[in-house]
């Protein structure tokens, strides 16, 4: 729950180790009471091991309820998401 309104940006997700090559695509998205924002990445069939959305920002209002969705597509099975972070500021 959002104490005070202000904005969160700059998500970063960090997995566990290297994402399988031809592997699934794993997409995690910031929601704002159960939307989507505009904040989210993709982790693909690559040998990424991180991504980050710095492009975006929300606006956040209090009492807001932040939750994460993590979204496979294309498989099964993934490397273990390690952390994901976002900034929130407030005025």
């Amino acid at each position: 729950i959002v104490p005070y309104a202000g904005t969160i940006r700059n998500l970063f997700t960090r997995t566990a180790g290297v994402a399988a090559v031809g592997g699934p695509t794993v997409t995690v998205t910031v929601r704002k009471n159960a939307v989507a924002t505009a904040l989210t990445v993709a982790l693909s069939n690559s040998a990424t091991t991180s991504s980050s959305d710095t492009t975006h920002s929300a606006a956040v209002a209090q009492g807001d309820r932040l939750t994460i969705s993590i979204a496979t597509v294309g498989g099964t099975t993934s490397s273990e998401i390690a952390s994901i972070t976002f900034e929130y500021d407030t005025p």
